[in-house]
């Protein structure tokens, strides 16, 4: 009964931040602002391709800084489609291009409450270089849904990319320097700072996407400000409730009225029936396999390759809870351990690349009923192929430890 209740109220949570993705997006048809954020992006880069990198790398990391929980690709999502991107490729994106933030999404949440015996400093700069070092590995995947195989075209297309990897990967070391617990946040921004030409940094406080920084200012808020607290089990922090706080400010400036509220909200709703049964009966089965692997399986070693590849079954903060809670039992634990911590971490980061309930809320968002098989096909080669390199680099450095 107690799992039962818990899987309820986790599925809950996700489902809330599915309906203020769909309230958000609502909100910026009925306002004009997709237009605006549109003619927004064509004074940095007139290609629409380096225009979705832009938001399916930058803007979806920022926002899982902020707030996690999955709200980054529900809502990029659907912007992507009124830019013109297919429906499928909407959905890959904004999931691929957020995998390494996983860790840190939500102000490190899933690293703190994941690894509870781990000193956070230490292991968040594991997580944080080794996010780092494999940042090549998002961008060839978003290159490759984008063009396919195919080589940039120019070289203001190779300069693009080369100056938004390195101000990703520079974030991201930046912040498990500095600011550890706001890393994902950080490597999104200098992201998003190197691909913005200099000559044109006034436009970055273009009112017509003010409703971009104000919404991630709502989110911000409701971490920081709100951050353990919760009414009846429900986390006041929930992204989806502050999602949803500025999508009606951002009507209100709008000048729109309280029956566009009403309605909006309302329709918004009624969506979610389908979604939250299929992410209650995928959060019972995860919990149930995590309470069976707890029984199992507690004798696997932290730095196994079963643990990681178990993770990614288990992906974000499911599969960090799970593993630190199953594999880690001492407060006193060496560099080793850490290192090979680190790698779990990531791998539970790119688990959220086949995880039904996510894909399901993304899909939604992106009006499709259904999850395509082409989208789990390529959500699947993706996290298979980004695993093995994990998993290879997890064999090399139990080598080097040996050596």
């Amino acid at each position: 009964m107690e799992t039962l209740l818990t899987g309820l109220r986790i599925s809950s949570e996700i489902v809330t931040v599915l309906w203020g993705a769909l309230v958000f997006i609502r909100v910026l048809d009925q306002t004009g602002k997709t237009e605006d954020l549109n003619s927004w992006l064509q004074r940095f880069h007139p290609n629409k391709d380096m225009q979705v990198f832009l938001l399916s790398r930058g803007w979806v990391t920022v926002l899982e800084g902020v707030s996690g929980f999955g709200s980054p690709p529900a809502l990029v999502a659907p912007i992507l489609i009124r830019m013109g991107v297919s429906q499928e490729l909407a959905m890959l994106l904004p999931l691929y291009g957020n995998v390494l933030a996983v860790p840190f999404g939500a102000m490190s949440t899933p690293l703190i409450i994941g690894f509870p015996s781990f000193k956070f400093g230490f292991l968040g700069q594991q997580v944080s270089l080794l996010s780092a070092a494999l940042n090549f590995t998002t961008f060839i995947g978003i290159w490759v849904l984008i063009r396919g195989w195919k080589l940039p075209e120019s070289k203001s297309e190779w300069f693009w990319l080369m100056r938004g990897f390195m101000g990703a990967t520079m974030g991201m070391i930046f912040g498990g320097m500095f600011a550890l617990q706001w890393s994902a946040a950080v490597s999104g921004m200098f992201a998003l700072l190197f691909w913005i030409p200099w000559t044109r940094l006034n436009d970055v406080f273009d009112r017509k996407i003010l409703f971009l920084v104000e919404m991630t200012s709502f989110l911000m808020l409701g971490q920081i400000g709100f951050r353990g607290m919760a009414i009846a089990g429900f986390r006041i922090s929930n992204p989806g409730f502050w999602v949803a706080v500025g999508s009606i400010w951002l009507a209100l400036r709008s000048g729109k009225k309280i029956d566009f509220f009403r309605k909006i909200l309302s329709e918004s709703f009624f969506k979610l029936k389908k979604p939250f049964i299929v992410t209650t009966t995928m959060t019972l089965f995860i919990l149930y396999l995590t309470s069976w692997m707890q029984m199992n399986v507690a004798y696997f070693s932290i730095g196994s390759i079963q643990s990681l590849w178990l993770g990614f079954i288990a992906p974000g903060l499911a599969g960090t809870s799970t593993l630190g809670n199953l594999w880690v039992s001492s407060a006193f634990l060496t560099q080793a351990q850490i290192s090979q911590a680190a790698w779990v971490a990531i791998g539970s980061g790119f688990g959220t690349l086949i995880s039904f309930q996510i894909l399901t809320a993304v899909a939604t968002t992106v009006g499709l009923k259904k999850i395509p098989l082409t989208v789990w096909k390529k959500s699947f080669a993706l996290g298979a192929g980004s695993l093995a390199v994990i998993t290879l680099g997890l064999i090399v450095s139990e080598l080097l430890k040996f050596s």
